[in-house]
């Protein structure tokens, strides 16, 4: 007789790794269940972003605010929140945190995701939850949860689904396997992290090869397009969901830095639509740094590290005369990463038992799954590289070696680890003895740069490493089953633990020992530690040598980890331990305990802090409330007390010409690059900059001093600054982009319009007379997010400048109802040429696209219904089939 499911040993042991995997989710973040909150900097900055489109939304309910006043004089705001109609996955975000504070109930949820994919491809429950505690407590996934970063921790945390969905459809349950990519991709789009989502699907790309390789190999090529087909369709309905948020932001895309550079003086990244080259790589992981994986602090750990009493950079400071308070506030936020990123806040570590067990998987597993694996991760790994990349050649050269070690492997007597490593040991020598230098190569990530698409659009290639972070686990979690479940001789299980836990182990082993003379420890920030020399000499000294312990500390304790797991597999494979639960139990506890131990370095109890703490961030300040008290006219500050253009804290109250924003309007971020940082006065008043806060004395006769508060802020009104819109004599015609932004620099933009060449014959005739204020105005009569109203009056036909953001797709201007096209003014503004008389003039921002885009979204939701619906119906009547 069969049992009932919920009797089944399968099933018992499943409920209770979740439960495990729900308690400590709950257990490390369970200050946020007592009110208490993580400062979470890019949170906060976050929350001043959306402020004002958040009070929109409640003074107009029902409705949402697609245009933003108060960050670099406006613009949309797709990239920072919307709460999009129709798009039925959007509403699970919430029912994803369990009705607990962020990142509680979607930490469990990665973990339970990764624990279904594991147990689908055959490993047991235990060892399942090994490899889902690995998964959601990587290092990478604590930091980004202080840090804030809510879509990116989404998106990995929901990346394990779409492998199961993969997994699924190409073992016989194509339907169910194409619906729940269908949700899965669909939840990944809703998690608005293009970046994460293009990533996790290179890791999709190499399994669906693998998979057509291996249905080749057994002459499947029709199961295999017809299951791969409907993986498509899944992937189709998934992002069809999303129409509402993936296509104004495509839409937006081509106007943003991501888009294509107007400007002959751009570079050809730029001019091709991408990123610059440089920017995108600037956090670039070092070679050296890919040590990380296995000892966490290999390389300082934190930029802002934190050092003990007994540190030699403690001693040096007491020992020079500095006090023993002031020098412990020193040491808790010391600079001691010393690689070649401009900072961090930590390393990513997935663990040493990961590492030892994906060589172990590398050495065990005979399923053609790991060549997808290990290729997944090589190209994490190359890729994170960035402008530390190899050159094409070099990494052809690394990419050929498992193909090379494939087809040798049985014409060398070497044990094949043995062969292996020696191949790759010749071959790494070789790149290091002939290699060239990265700056003055064809990287191969200049190669994915130029040519893979949409890869050019990313910065931060470090992050790919999120990619390895998936596949190394799933490597490891294969081995360890093979290990246990006895299928393999047990000298053949022997020798594969031992040379797994000689090359990891021993490489930790080795640096512990000979750390020093490998590295010298210095990093290129060391220069700007603001000490008087003679300190300083000593301070680098004890910072040298603390780095060389950090090193040490950690590489012991990656070889202790290493070598517990190797025991107690040890253990298994002599039989003293003949249950395999009670071995992926303690894989289990090892595994967790190496993991939290290293994450505390980065959230730990001291980091949570009570609410109110964290709502001083945004406490009003005296010249904010000076300002919304004494002046409620329509005005922007430039708030030079603080990095303008990094700087979510000023729009929560005021409309600034500043902010913070990784994706501005292109134009924007080239008129700040080539003026606004230059503080061209010009700009700043056709800007409308009425204020300029500053936490210094200026004695400029335009910019008389308002205010001086307690706080060391001072507030300065603008003279000069032309209003929200005022009427021009002349109008200058340039024939390219260019022109229109160098001509900024020589001309008054309060008397002169500059319009480009492509809007030349939309510039109709009008009045180049003296501009008589007496008898001529234009002035704001109303203004929000979507509508701005103003009041013209003039005996002539006018051409007038608007201090508003030209942003063609969704902007439309009327005079007296009547629609008239908006001419691109001074580069970034708008203008329109308005005749005689009286008239009332509106601009309504109104996209398109959203209403378009939310009809898609409300079409593909029914068909997700539906086709999941199916896909249930489906599976239910197989089970029913089989248990008959």
């Amino acid at each position: 007789m069969i049992k009932p499911f919920w009797k089944q040993e399968t099933f018992v042991s499943t409920i209770i790794c979740l439960t495990v995997m729900l308690l400590l989710s709950v257990l490390y973040f369970q200050p946020l269940l007592k009110h208490k909150v993580l400062q979470q900097s890019d949170l906060l900055q976050v929350a001043g972003m959306d402020q004002d489109a958040k009070l929109y939304r409640e003074s107009h309910p029902g409705e949402q605010a697609y245009w933003i006043k108060t960050m670099f004089s406006g613009m949309p705001t797709y990239t920072i929140f919307l709460e999009f109609k129709g798009n039925i996955l959007s509403a699970l975000h919430s029912l994803f945190l369990l009705g607990m504070p962020f990142p509680i109930g979607i930490l469990f949820f990665g973990m339970a995701f990764m624990f279904a994919l594991m147990r689908t491809i055959g490993v047991s429950s235990w060892l399942a939850l090994a490899i889902g505690i690995a998964y959601g407590f990587s290092s990478y996934n604590i930091i980004i949860v202080e840090a804030g970063h809510y879509s990116k921790f989404f998106a990995i945390m929901h990346a394990p689904g779409l492998l199961l969905a993969a997994v699924l459809a190409y073992r016989n349950k194509p339907i169910l396997g194409g619906a729940l990519m269908a949700f899965f991709m669909g939840l990944q789009v809703a998690d608005n992290h293009v970046q994460m989502t293009y990533y996790f699907g290179l890791v999709l790309a190499c399994y669906v090869l693998y998979e057509l390789v291996r249905h080749i190999h057994e002459r499947k090529i029709v199961s295999y397009l017809l299951t791969t087909l409907l993986l498509g369709v899944g992937i189709a309905i998934g992002v069809a969901v999303n129409a509402t948020n993936m296509l104004p932001v495509y839409e937006y895309s081509k106007f943003s830095i991501r888009g294509p550079s107007e400007l002959s003086t751009s570079s050809d990244d730029q001019k091709a639509g991408g990123l610059d080259r440089d920017y995108a790589f600037q956090w670039s992981y070092g070679r050296e740094e890919l040590l990380t994986l296995l000892i966490p602090n290999a390389l300082g750990g934190s930029s802002n590290g934190k050092l003990g009493k007994s540190s030699e950079t403690y001693k040096a400071l007491t020992e020079y005369g500095v006090g023993t308070e002031e020098a412990e506030n020193y040491i808790r936020t010391w600079p001691l990463y010393w690689g070649d990123q401009p900072f961090t806040s930590g390393p990513t570590y997935f663990g040493a038992l990961i590492c030892f067990g994906f060589i172990l998987g590398l050495i065990l597993v005979d399923s053609g799954l790991k060549w997808a694996l290990l290729y997944a991760t090589l190209l994490s790994c190359l890729l994170s590289l960035g402008r530390h990349s190899l050159n094409v050649p070099e990494a052809i050269v690394v990419l050929a070696l498992p193909i090379i070690f494939y087809f040798t492997k049985n014409r060398v007597k070497l044990p094949a680890p043995g062969y292996a490593l020696l191949l790759a040991g010749i071959a790494w020598i070789g790149l290091y003895m002939f290699g060239s230098d990265p700056a003055s190569s064809y990287r191969f990530t200049d190669l994915f740069f130029d040519y893979v698409p949409f890869y050019s659009k990313f910065r931060a290639v470090a992050s790919m490493l999120v990619m390895a972070s998936l596949t190394m686990p799933i490597l490891a979690g294969l081995g360890f089953q093979e290990v246990i479940q006895n299928k393999k001789d047990s000298k053949e299980i022997q020798l594969a633990v031992f040379w797994a836990a000689g090359i990891t182990a021993g490489l930790a082993l080795i640096l512990a020992v000979l750390g020093s003379t490998f590295f010298s420890f210095q990093g290129p920030n060391d220069a700007n530690l603001g000490f008087p020399e003679q300190l300083k000499k000593q301070l680098m000294t004890a910072l040298y040598a603390d780095r060389a312990d950090i090193l040490r500390n950690d590489a012991i304790q990656a070889v202790i980890f290493i070598a517990l797991a190797a025991g107690l597999l040890w253990l298994f494979i002599k039989k003293t331990i003949s249950n395999p639960i009670i071995i992926g139990i303690g894989v289990s506890v090892i595994m967790l305990f190496n993991l939290w131990l290293v994450d505390k370095r980065f959230v730990n109890t001291s980091d949570f802090r009570d609410k109110e703490d964290n709502e001083q961030f945004f406490a009003m300040k005296e010249t904010e409330q000076f300002l919304l008290e004494k002046d409620k006219t329509y005005y922007r500050v430039f708030p030079m007390n603080r990095n303008p253009f990094n700087d979510g804290r000023t729009p929560y109250y005021l409309n600034s010409i500043g902010g913070y924003n990784a994706a501005k309007i292109r134009r924007y971020q080239q008129l700040i690059d080539a003026h606004i940082s230059k503080m061209n006065p010009n700009v700043l008043n056709m800007l409308n900059t009425k204020y300029i806060i500053h936490n210094q004395k200026l004695s400029f006769p335009q910019w008389p001093e308002l205010l001086a508060t307690k706080d060391g802020e001072y507030l300065y009104q603008n003279l000069n600054a032309y209003g929200n819109a005022w009427i021009c004599e002349k109008v200058i015609i340039v024939p390219t982009p260019d022109a229109a932004l160098d001509t900024l620099d020589g001309v008054n933009s309060m008397f002169t319009a500059i319009v480009e060449q492509k809007d030349a014959a939309i510039t109709q005739h009008f009045s180049q007379d003296t501009v008589d204020y007496n008898n001529e105005y234009i002035k704001i009569q109303n203004h929000d997010n979507h509508k701005l109203t103003y009041l013209y009056h003039s005996p002539k036909t006018r051409f007038v400048t608007f201090s508003e953001v030209y942003y063609p797709k969704g902007w439309k201007a009327f005079i007296d109802e009547k629609e008239v096209p908006i001419i691109h003014t001074n580069f970034v503004l708008r203008g329109l040429v308005i005749p005689a008389g009286d008239h009332k003039i509106e601009m309504r921002f109104h996209p398109e696209i959203i209403d378009t885009t939310e009809t898609y979204s409300r079409i593909a939701s029914v068909i997700l219904i539906i086709f999941i619906g199916f896909a249930g119906f489906w599976e239910w009547r197989n089970y029913r089939k089989n248990q008959a």
